[in-house]
């Protein structure tokens, strides 16, 4: 009998209630053929962090009129407009597969800004859950790959996809104005 079949038969798989045991990070198919998937999901992503001062770079999104860049060039559905809808966002996007940390941050400075910098350093990686909007009872794991941009330079003039980019005082950002998950992300970094 192969190793799957065996397992599956020491299994009872039916009314299987995934809260019942151990399921570890470990996101992919294992030797024995036994995916593992959290129930609320996993991002990925990269933050790039530019601040003059005391300000941080951040955008309004034009999610209406550019909801299909933001869904096939980010992976961000803006039907969800509670997530970024009269909102600051700090600049991110998800991981694609495969896609280092570092390649996703150039993408971010090269296709979303449309900037060029001096340098993108690894700052810090935040790791948090929060409860899940979709899914009671279950938990949605952010781990964000946080890079500080120096010398950001902006080529031209504001990308159409956004409404407003412009370096904002950091005190007038807080946990309820930020879009997407970027108010935890800065509650992170400022605890």
């Amino acid at each position: 009998m192969r190793l799957l079949e065996r397992c599956k038969s020491d299994l009872v798989v039916d009314n299987l209630d995934p809260k019942e045991f151990d399921r570890w990070a470990r996101i992919g198919v294992d030797q024995d053929g036994i995916k593992y998937m959290p129930v609320a999901g996993i991002c990925l992503m990269s933050y790039l962090i530019s601040k003059r001062d005391e300000k941080l770079l951040v955008a309004k999104i034009e999610g209406d009129r550019f909801s299909d860049y933001w869904r096939k060039e980010w992976g961000m559905y803006t039907h969800r407009r509670f997530i970024w809808e009269d909102k600051w966002f700090v600049p991110s996007g998800f991981l694609k597969f495969g896609e280092s940390p570092m390649n996703c941050a150039e993408r971010l400075l090269n296709r979303l800004l449309i900037g060029e910098a001096s340098s993108m350093e690894l700052s810090t990686v935040v790791s948090f859950t929060t409860n899940s909007r979709y899914y009671p009872n279950y938990h949605h794991w952010h781990i964000c790959f946080i890079y500080d941009v120096k010398d950001l330079k902006l080529n031209g003039s504001r990308p159409v996809w956004f409404d407003r980019l412009e370096y904002v005082d950091i005190a007038r950002l807080d946990l309820n104005n930020l879009a997407v998950e970027g108010s935890e992300v800065m509650k992170q970094l400022l605890h």
